[in-house]
Order: structure tokens, then sequence, then C-alpha cells
């Protein structure tokens, strides 16, 4: 089989730079199951997990399909899971969770690349669907590819015995840890892959292709625009409320390398907590009502740009809307208090700050209750957040999370401020 259908570039850079025990390519039953990441474990040490985008394509088929049904749909509960572990990192280029492993996406194929092989798998597509197949494409391009024994897990009876049957690599999923994994594993051919030493060199000439560009900004203006002009497509995604906050717009003006000028724009808006709105239910975790979308215009020297330079400018831009960009070194062009409040929760959370403990929900429907019941931001974060921080005097952290604090603060754009980013392209 032809290793040409997936992109596999950033699987394949993970697997040559931290030689990973096993590939472990899931299909969507298992973070449908175990939707925790951090609990994910094998009796292999820290593996690398391949989660293909097709899973979110599914996890919304699953939603849509359970809407009117009452209690935990679990594949919401996969969707923020999955949006947590993203917000730790890069996922479609490897996010690292201590004593796990590491997570990475694999882009959905361009069609004309995977219809060719669906459609040789003719009776197999029509009665198992394409998103089963592709998982077993995946599978078998990888194991082509990786100097790691690669395996796809699955909860599916059916495609473990299709998979079984075909000849792919394939590990019956009956919970965290895999302790039987290396059992699986050893059974199977030493794997193919390819040499070592050439994949090594095929990588770094890549390296060496690219190149990190220096860009500078300036903030000209934010001011608040026509609520039509943009809709809220994070809502349509998730099928989730999502808090009322205006629609802003930034403009501005930059430099590349010093050398070429452009002008940007970027439409986004403040980060808040849906519960605090009728429409919000019980969703706790703060977000923005409109997703972020930067606009380049490099002018007349327009066509000596390649559109991946103009890409990652856009790309860039949209990153300065996250509340706690300060932490990653990068400015965020968003207001104090929606980085405050993003800071809260997730200090609430990460910290542990539940009177009452209990389940994930649990504890973030805790945090809705006591933020409802505070007079203000300061007062809970004074009187909750902060005081229980420092409950213990042998072990505060209040000296460690105000710095953490006032990093992100510090971080906050100011109109005409001048800053500079390193953007790879």
């Amino acid at each position: 089989m032809s290793t040409s259908i997936f992109d596999l570039e950033a699987v394949r850079d993970l697997i040559v730079e931290k030689h990973p025990p096993a590939v472990i390519v899931l299909d969507t039953s298992v973070p449908t199951e175990s939707p925790d990441f951090t609990k994910w474990s094998t009796a292999l040490g820290e593996v690398v997990f391949v989660l293909p985008t097709i899973i979110n394509v599914e996890w919304e088929g699953i939603k849509r399909r359970n809407k009117d049904k009452k209690g935990l749909d679990p594949a919401s509960e996969a969707v923020r899971a999955y949006r947590d572990l993203c917000r730790k990192g890069v996922i479609h280029r490897g996010v690292h969770l201590d004593g796990v492993g590491w997570f990475v996406s694999v882009p959905l194929p361009l069609e004309d690349r995977v219809a060719p092989a669906l459609k040789q798998w003719g009776i197999a597509t029509r009665e198992y669907g394409s998103p089963d197949l592709m998982f077993l494409l995946l599978t078998a391009e990888l194991a082509e590819l990786s100097i790691a024994p690669v395996i796809l897990a699955t909860k599916d009876g059916g495609l473990f015995g299709l998979a079984s049957g075909s000849g792919i690599p394939v590990y019956y999923f009956e919970g965290f840890p895999m302790t039987d994994l290396g059992a699986t594993l050893a059974e199977l051919p030493p794997p193919a892959g390819i040499d070592f030493r050439q994949l090594v060199s095929d990588i770094r000439q890549e390296a060496e292709k690219r190149k990190t560009i220096k860009v500078a900004l300036v903030l000209a203006s934010k001011r608040e625009i026509p609520r039509a002009f943009g809709r809220d497509f994070e809502q349509w995604l998730e099928d989730r409320p999502l808090p009322e906050s205006p629609l802003l717009f930034a403009e501005g003006i930059g430099t590349v390398d010093g050398a070429m000028a452009f002008s940007w724009g970027l439409s986004y808006s403040e980060w808040d907590y849906p519960f605090l709105y009728p429409a919000g239910g019980d969703e706790s975790d703060p977000r923005p009502e409109f997703l972020a979308q930067a606009y380049v215009d490099l002018g007349a020297r327009g066509g000596e740009v390649s559109e991946e330079i103009k890409k990652a400018l856009e790309d860039a831009l949209e990153t300065l809307t996250f509340p706690l960009a300060g932490w990653l070194g990068m400015p965020t062009i968003l207001g104090p208090e929606s980085i405050v409040r993003f800071f809260f929760y997730i200090t609430y959370l990460e910290e542990s700050l539940s009177s009452k403990g209990g389940t994930e929900d649990d504890v973030k429907r805790e945090f809705a209750e006591e933020y409802r019941a505070a007079s203000n931001l300061a007062d809970f974060g004074a009187g909750t957040v902060f005081w229980r921080l420092g409950i213990d005097p042998e072990r505060s952290k209040v000296g460690d999370s105000v710095r953490k604090l006032l990093v992100a603060l510090t971080a906050s754009w100011s109109v005409g401020e001048k800053i500079t980013i390193e953007v790879a392209v």
C-alpha cells in the first residue's frame, strides 16, 4: 500500500524524536468510552497516541443523534476533553502528558486521495462506512512508515474483526491501563518501517527548508462592530450555548522581517462564562461567542508573498485571542477581565479548589454556583480562589499563582503598542 493518503509528517517527527515503544491509533470508541486523557496508560510507558481528525467528525454525528435523549451525552464529554487537551499545546504537532505519552492528530485526507482506496474496499465501505475504513487505512500506512510497532485500538467488535481478518494490527480495548498490550504487540511481526538513518536525514533536510520569520505588529485600534458581521460558528460546531459578547474588531499594521509592510484586521470577542446567561444552562467553560478570524492585506506587493506565509500570519494573529497567551510568551488582544476569568477557572480546576470534590463535572458545577454567589469577579478571586490557595501556610500556592496572573495580565496588548513575534512557515 502506498503511503500517500494521509499527512503523517507530525507523527513521523514524533516517532523519530521520541523513540516511543509503540504507536497506538485510536478509533472513536476509545476516547468516547474513556474521555479522561490523563488516565490513559499502558504497561509500555509513554507511547504515541494518534487521534485522527475523523474522530471529531464522528462525535458531531453522535451528538446530533443523541440531542433529544436525556442524560449525559458521552460524545459531548469527549469533545470537551479533546478541547481541553488541545489547549495544552498544538495537537497537530503533538501534545505531551506526563506519565501518559504524546497525543497527535492526523488531518482529514483529501477526497481525491482517499476515495480510490475506499472504492477498492467496496463491500466493506458500504457496510461499515468510510470512517471505520479510514482508521484501517491510516493504521496500515503508519505501520509501513514507523520504526515503532503500530496498532489500532478499538472497542468496536465489528471493526476489530475486520482489521484482524485484513491483517492490520489491532487491539481490542477494554479499558485503561492497557496492561496486556505488550503481549499483543509481541505477536506482531517486526515493524517494517523505513531505514532509520535515512528517515533522520530526510527530516533534517525538510527542517532546513523551513524558516522562521520575524513579524512586528502595531495595534492601531479596537472597536465594536455590528453583530450581523459575524455569527457564532463555534456554537454551530459544538451545538452548545455561548456567552453573549460584543463582536470586536482590532486592526493595525506590521512588517515581515523588517522589510515588507502589511495591514491586518482581527475579528474576535471577549471570553465569559455561559452560565451567567439565560441560555447557558450549566455550561461552565469560559469561551468567546465569536470564533476569531484574521485578515492580512499585503497591498501591491502581495504577489511576492506565498499563500503559505500569508496563512501563517493569519494563524499567528488568531492565536493572540487566547486569554493566557502570556504564559506562552505571547501577547493577547483580550482585555484584563477575560484574562482574569479564564485564570480563575483554570486555577480552580487545576488546584482542586472545590470544597465538595467529586467528578470534573461536579467541580465545574460548584465553580458556577460559587461564582454566582460572589458579588463580583474580584470578590470571587479574593474570597474563594486565593483564600483557598493560601489556606495551608506550609504549602501556600498564592505566590506562584499571583505571579502567573501578573504574567498573563501584563501580556494584554494596548493600542499603539508594538510587539514582535516569530512565525514558523
